[in-house]
């Protein structure tokens, strides 16, 4: 049997009696082995709040949790010099334990920022989402809100200019071959015959920007004299333009498919919200 780990993460500036209740109603709940208490030692969302020492949040989580022994201390997301994103340590976590089943706990007030977290496509094919309501009046709102953010994932939407806002975040992180090495399963040994040509994403990055608003929004609208022209805006070949505009349509069919896992579409397996439990 596949053990069932909870994980409830957080800033934890205090661990307060709120959190500690969520993770023993999701124990409880959905008959969970664990349940992981993570704290961020760097949070992106709260990155330019002051925070209580990382080390003096863990030892309030310790004693806060003394009582509860299926709950433990997770400390992963512990380094201050990079931001923690939650597909990230999700896909480690899975390479690490494989057969263990995931199931990532957050309130019914996080839910609607969910979008906006890095990859949600990717969380929810590496864990199922537990979302806690505060009491039974915020049911039926919670569970609302849960089915319009299904439908969201499994829109799948991806943009050329959200491809250009992420390649921009790269390149602002510095040497993006280095960076390849903290993703998931990406170990030195597996990137020694991958290299990363900056200077093809420059190209990219100069054929986006040739085109309209509209068309990054939405390329299915450029046309062949289009294509011609925003070649020749960026100095690159129409052969260029086709390439990036195919690539992205191949995209597009792989984030539906991450969009159909995510909700156990057609039988697939994968994450998915599993709402309302009380606090």
């Amino acid at each position: 049997m596949r053990k069932k780990v909870g994980i409830l993460g957080g800033t934890f500036d205090p661990f307060h009696k709120g959190h500690y209740m969520m993770a023993k109603s999701a124990y409880e709940q959905f008959d969970l082995d664990e349940v992981w208490i993570m704290p961020n030692g760097n949070p992106p969302h709260k990155k330019n709040l002051d925070k209580t020492d990382f080390k003096v949040r863990c030892e309030m989580v310790q004693l806060a949790i003394a009582d509860a022994p299926y709950m433990k201390l997770c400390d992963v997301e512990g380094s201050d010099d990079c931001y923690h994103y939650t597909y990230q340590t999700l896909g480690d976590f899975k390479e690490k334990y494989p057969e263990a089943a995931f199931y990532f706990i957050i309130g019914a007030d996080s839910l609607n920022d969910f979008p906006t977290w890095r990859n949600p496509q990717i969380i929810t094919t590496l864990c199922t989402i537990l979302v806690a309501c505060r009491d039974e009046s915020g049911i039926e709102e919670t569970e609302k809100k849960a089915e319009e953010m299904t439908k969201k994932l499994m829109k799948a939407e991806f943009t050329l200019e959200d491809y250009l806002d992420q390649m921009e975040q790269l390149q602002n992180m510095g040497n993006i071959n280095s960076m390849l090495e903290m993703m998931p399963g990406m170990s030195k040994n597996k990137l020694k015959d991958i290299q990363i040509d900056e200077r093809d994403m420059a190209r990219t990055k100069a054929i986006i920007l040739s085109m309209t608003p509209a068309e990054r929004r939405n390329p299915k609208i450029i046309n062949g004299s289009r294509r011609k022209r925003i070649a020749a805006g960026s100095g690159m070949k129409v052969q260029d333009v086709n390439r990036l505009l195919k690539q992205y349509e191949q995209s597009q069919v792989l984030m539906k498919q991450f969009g159909g896992m995510a909700t156990g579409k057609k039988g697939k397996k994968g994450g998915k919200f599993k709402l309302p439990f009380g606090m």
